[in-house]
């Protein structure tokens, strides 16, 4: 009988223990869990004092307690230092830079595993992140997984951020398919790259190497350049007034006028550009002067209204009207002519657009040995770079339509 008894207290004891064993880990569970959001909130914290930090020293005080503290976490705190450092405020994402750089140090040291590598990894995929936090994260990622970049940059071809690295990738790779004499697979992987490159070196190394293979693309068509033109100048504009002063043309486009100009009569004449990158060398098709005003106009034709931009480059300044509204001007002198130089949202509306574009000359440069370029270039793409499906058109009537 006494056996019966102890063994049933032992169940009994051991049921009991087992329930206090549950109720201690259920507690342990609900503090971990507490401490894991209190945590995460201290964090959120932090880094938002650290946010607040601004340019002249202003907020530094707290903002480098606060990264100290981060600074002192371990790996779990990297993607929130990602999320902290992805700010317009340079300031604060120097302030976060440092914590995280030395987070990252002490766990590549001591416990790499504990780095959150698939949070890492989806901010590198994230193509909404700025592009240097971006590429931050991708470094830490290649210190763990060192064959990542050959993995994530590869079909990352229309990302705002490496597209130009995934370009590269698949200029690289025809360039290894034609050494192997594989004439289609190079022709494959070149149009790719020529497809969805946007830089100007690229386009032009892709373009050549499907010109040897016997492949014909247009530069003009992929980026947007327009390349006719009807031009008229020079006008004078002396002592850099030419940008202020209102010509004829600004206040109607009547291709069968002439005017006193710089130097004599002027009047409308047919240009078409050969440049491949769509730079008009006004030098050349109009005259080699100093101080003065030229205008260029052409017409495109837009299947349905949209929005564009209209990305152009001068030498010196320039005003652009769009259907006879000015949409853009510029008063910068000396800065020479590069692709993109300016970027200006626009909106073409179905069927024939007006483009009147003005181009401004400085005086001579003070060295006596530097010609006086004077130039343009525009094009009219999306807002990747992107040249849009227009149908280009020079309009030869006298007066066009409204």
């Amino acid at each position: 009988m006494g056996t019966v008894l102890f063994a049933r207290w032992c169940s009994v004891t051991v049921t009991r223990f087992k329930h206090m064993t549950q109720q201690l880990m259920i507690a342990l569970v609900l503090l971990a869990e507490s401490a894991f959001v209190e945590a995460r909130e201290d964090v959120k914290d932090l880094i938002t004092q650290v946010r607040a930090a601004e340019a002249q020293g202003a907020g530094s005080a707290v903002a480098r307690v606060a990264r100290d503290k981060l600074a002192a976490m371990g790996p779990s705190v990297l993607p929130s230092l990602l999320d902290g450092m992805d700010t317009s405020n340079v300031v604060a994402a120097n302030w976060l830079r440092t914590a995280f750089d030395g987070v990252v140090a002490r766990a590549m040291k001591s416990q790499p595993d504990a780095i959150p590598v698939a949070e890492i990894r989806r901010f590198v995929l994230d193509p909404k992140r700025q592009g240097r936090v971006r590429r931050l994260a991708l470094d830490v990622l290649t210190k763990l997984e060192p064959d990542a970049p050959a993995k994530v940059i590869p079909p990352l071809l229309d990302d705002p951020e490496f597209r130009r690295d995934a370009v590269a990738v698949a200029i690289a790779e025809g360039n290894r398919a034609g050494d192997a004499k594989q004439v289609e697979a190079a022709i494959a992987a070149y149009s790719k790259a020529f497809d969805t490159a946007r830089d100007a070196d690229q386009i032009r190394n892709a373009a050549g190497r499907l010109k040897v293979l016997g492949r014909e693309v247009s530069i003009i068509e992929h980026m947007g350049f327009l390349v006719d033109w009807h031009l008229i100048g020079p006008f004078d504009g002396p002592d850099f007034t030419s940008l202020a002063t209102s010509y004829p043309p600004e206040q109607e486009v009547d291709l069968a006028a002439s005017y006193d100009g710089k130097g004599g009569r002027i009047s409308w004449k047919r240009f078409r550009t050969p440049d491949e990158f769509g730079t008009v060398d006004l030098v050349k098709a109009v005259a080699a002067v100093d101080g003065a005003a030229a205008f260029a106009f052409t017409t495109i034709d837009s299947p349905e209204s949209r929005e564009v931009q209209i990305r152009c480059g001068v030498d010196d300044n320039l005003t652009i009207w769009l259907n006879r509204q000015k949409v853009f001007t510029k008063d910068e002198w000396q800065n020479g002519t590069r692709l993109d130089r300016f970027i200006v949202p626009a909106k073409l509306r179905k069927g024939t657009n007006e483009i009147l574009v003005k181009v401004c000359q400085g005086p001579k440069y003070r060295d006596p040995d530097m010609g006086n370029l004077w130039s343009m270039q525009l094009r009219i793409c999306d807002t990747t770079g992107k040249g849009v499906a227009l149908a280009g058109q020079v309009a030869d009537s006298p007066k066009p339509s409204n």
